[in-house]
Parts: structure tokens; C-alpha cells; sequence
């Protein structure tokens, strides 16, 4: 099969559907003032939805809807303390800016400021109390590598970069040949959790979100050498931990491999991992395409679209219950998508339809939010990026549209495309596809 261009998968009655529910969202995130800055739970969330929504169809969100949105986030920055971490701090918030500036909005404000304060931020990473240094997509050095790789070729991005690298190198536990990467101690484990240290194996928290932004740095230039060798040795120990069974092929998390036996493996496992991006085989699936893309990798592209074709045919999964990106149907229709063009798997295009359909059912039940959402009702809350309304409608807009996303970055699914490996260079990434502006923007103002 040949190079695969983004196309809408839905059509007909369900693509009026998802759009209607596109333009539902839209309207009430329009209003929303919020109180916080970030991605995961405030107004760049927002912001990349009206983003989107304006770059496909300008009647749903105006250019006006984009810049007010950004600006008000702009403001919270200086009013909001606010961490380090992608999702919940000021490395998401520049990632949207940033995003917006690809998309043809000019003089957005504050990216000088977050390129310093990312890259003061990295070289104090050493002085770090352990139950902070975080390494990991959502709140650690993984979510802050892809801020700093939007940013190339600027100094500062690559400086972050490579001293990222020499971290990850540092803080790798290295076993039989593999590498992998520890989490933070656990302040009061649980009952039914490993005690000691573990390695964690979601996308979202653990080795696979390290991995793809490796392969994402690798693919950059940045420290080849040295982003090559933690990369291959990363997906060798990943592809150790593989397990054929029904269900996910992988454990949400497995003990430190420098603590146990090989002997007492079966002892160090905490079961299959949820149907999800956060955790579980879809993430990972998409974490090993990205790396056998950068590493020029045959055999490695091969085991992850195995994975895609397990992961095309489970359909009643009981952990998937909500309408979210992170753990529900609305990440299952996207990376679903997303594996479809990147591996031209027939079968993955005709799962992200039926999820497509899981989520416009999900979205008008009761537990469109899911159970760990329950909390005082608002009309704020349920919009929410990662784990709301605005994070499902990206997704049926994504499937229902003709234009590539650049929302998915930030969740390291903008996978390369079939037939797009050429020389190493992933040129199909979202960004590198978005078209020009049909009209120069207004500059984006920080009052």
C-alpha cells in the first residue's frame, strides 16, 4: 500500500452526527472564562478545540473565539501559579501557543519566557527532591521534551533538549542489554500495588511516553548518538515486558528490574492494563510505531501493527466507560485513526468507526465524564481536555474532518503516515502538514 493522506473515516448521517456534537461543545466552550491556564482542566484545552474547529470549519469558531481564548490564558499565566508538567503547567499552555503561531496566528505573546523558564527548569532537574523528578508524559521531563521540541530550532529548545537526553541517560536503570526508567517513590502504596520502586508502563506516566519523545528527539537531530542508544535499549526492555494473553498484551506497571530475579517475574506483574491511551496496549501501540520510525526499525514496526490488529477486535472492553481522551471511546476513535493511516490496517479504520459511534452514545449518557469525575457539578468541569466534552469533540472532529490535527502532539499520537519513511524524517507529522492561513491572523495580545 502506498502513502495514506489524512481523510475523514466518518461519512453520511454519522458524520452530520459528530459534527453536530462538534459544534455543541464549541458553543459552550466559547463562553467559558475558566480558572486555570492549562491544558488538562483549563483554557488552552479550550483553545486547542476553537484552534481546530476555526482551521476546519471557520463557521464553528471564529478567528475572534481563537484569540480571546488564548489571550485570557495568557493572562492566567501571570496570575495562576502554575508547574512544570505538560498537562497542568506552563509548558501546555506554550505548546497551544505555539500551535496557534504553526497555524498562522501571529505575535504570540510569552513563548520567550516559557523557552527560559523550561530550560532553567531542566538544568536544575539534579537538585530535584525524588518525589518530584518526575520523568514521565504528563507531568516530567517526557511532557516538557515535547514542548522543547515544537520549539526547534530555537537555542533554548535545544539546549533543554540535550540536557533532557543526558538526564534520561543518568536516570536509566540498565538490565540485560534494556533500559528503563523508574517512577518516583509512592508516598503510601495501596494494598493491591508492587511495594518498592516500579517501572511504569503507560503511555501516559511511564517507559512507552519516554520512548516516543526519544524517537521524536532522535528523528530532530538532538544528541543522535546518545538518543539513539537510550531508544534502543528503551523498546528492547518494553518488548521484554510483551505477554500473549487475552486482553492487553502489557501490565500497567512491573518492579524495578534491578530489584528482582528474572526468576520471580511472574510475582512482579500487577495484571493487564486497561483498553486506553493512558495505559494499555493502544498507547504503547503507538509509542513502538513512532520509535521503529525514527530507528528505521522493520521487525519492531511489525510487532506494533500485530498489536494494532489485537487492539482493532476488542471491542467490550468493561474499562472503557466514559466519552474521554485519556481512558475512554473518544482516545480509542483517534489513536484508532491514527494506527489506521499509519499502518494501513483495514481493520483499525473500522474500529475508530465504531468508537466514533461509542463516543456520540457515551456523550449524551450519564457517564460521558466517568466515575472518577464524580465531584460538585459545573458547567466547567465536564468540558475538560484530557477527561471531558472538548477532548471528544477533537476527536469526532479529527475523524469527521479532512484536515490533519495538530491537537495530538501533545498526546504523541501525530504518527507518521504509510509510506512516509524516507531518510529517517517523519514528514507527516501534524505540524509539517498544517496548511497556510487563508487570511493573515491578528497578533495574539497578553492584555
Amino acid at each position: 500500500m502506498g502513502r495514506i493522506a489524512w481523510a475523514p473515516i466518518l461519512d453520511g448521517a454519522l458524520r452530520a452526527r459528530a459534527l453536530a456534537a462538534v459544534a455543541e461543545t464549541v458553543a459552550r466552550v466559547r463562553a467559558q472564562r475558566g480558572v486555570t491556564p492549562s491544558v488538562a482542566h483549563g483554557l488552552s484545552g479550550f483553545a486547542l478545540l476553537l484552534l481546530e474547529a476555526n482551521r476546519v470549519q471557520p463557521r464553528l469558531a471564529s478567528t475572534r473565539d481563537v484569540e480571546s481564548m488564548l489571550a485570557r490564558s495568557v493572562r492566567l499565566v501571570a496570575e495562576v501559579p502554575l508547574g512544570s508538567g505538560l498537562y497542568e503547567g506552563y509548558p501546555g499552555v506554550g505548546l497551544t501557543l505555539e500551535l496557534a503561531r504553526r497555524a498562522g496566528f501571529r505575535g504570540v505573546a510569552g513563548l520567550d519566557e516559557i523557552d527560559r523558564a523550561l530550560l532553567g527548569w531542566v538544568e536544575r532537574f539534579g537538585a530535584v527532591p525524588p518525589a518530584y523528578a518526575h520523568l514521565d508524559l504528563i507531568t516530567g521531563l517526557a511532557g516538557q521534551a515535547i514542548y522543547a521540541c515544537a520549539r526547534l530550532p530555537r537555542i533554548r529548545a535545544r539546549r533543554a533538549l540535550e540536557r533532557l537526553i543526558s538526564w534520561l541517560g543518568q536516570r536509566a536503570v540498565v538490565v540485560g542489554g534494556g533500559a528503563s526508567w523508574l517512577s518516583p517513590p509512592r508516598a503510601s502504596p495501596g494494598p493491591d500495588m508492587l511495594a518498592g520502586n516500579i517501572v511504569d508502563l503507560g503511555l501516559a506516566h511511564g517507559v512507552p511516553g519516554i520512548l516516543a519523545v526519544l524517537a521524536r528527539i532522535l528523528e530532530a537531530g538532538i544528541a543522535p548518538r546518545a538518543s539513539r542508544r537510550l531508544l534502543q535499549r528503551g523498546t528492547h526492555w518494553l518488548l521484554g515486558q510483551y505477554q500473549v494473553r487475552d486482553g492487553s498484551a502489557f501490565d500497567a506497571y512491573v518492579a524495578n528490574p534491578a530489584d528482582r530475579p528474572a526468576t520471580d517475574a511472574a510475582t512482579a506483574r500487577t495484571g493487564a492494563a486497561r483498553l486506553a491511551w493512558c495505559y494499555g496496549d493502544p498507547g504503547i501501540a503507538c509509542a513502538l510505531i513512532s520509535c521503529a520510525h525514527a530507528l528505521g526499525d522493520r521487525r519492531l514496526h511489525a510487532t506494533a501493527q500485530t498489536m494494532v490488529r489485537r487492539i482493532a477486535a476488542l471491542r467490550d472492553d468493561p474499562s472503557v466507560q466514559d466519552a474521554s481522551l485519556c481512558h475512554g471511546t473518544a482516545g480509542l476513535l483517534h489513536i484508532l485513526h491514527r494506527l489506521y493511516l499509519a499502518t494501513g490496517e483495514p481493520r483499525a479504520r473500522d474500529a475508530a468507526i465504531y468508537w466514533a459511534e461509542r463516543t456520540l452514545e457515551v456523550r449524551a449518557g450519564p457517564r460521558a465524564m466517568g466515575p472518577d469525575d464524580s465531584g460538585p457539578a459545573s458547567p466547567y468541569r465536564p468540558l475538560r481536555f484530557l477527561a471531558g466534552a472538548a477532548g471528544s469533540a477533537l476527536a469526532l472532529l479529527a475523524a469527521a474532518s479532512s484536515t490533519a490535527p495538530l491537537w495530538d502532539s501533545i498526546m504523541l499520537l501525530d504518527l507518521p503516515t504509510m509510506g512516509s519513511r524516507a531518510a529517517g524524517r517523519r514528514t507527516t507529522r501534524a505540524h509539517a502538514s498544517a496548511p497556510a492561513p487563508r487570511r493573515p491572523r491578528r497578533a495574539i495580545r497578553d492584555s
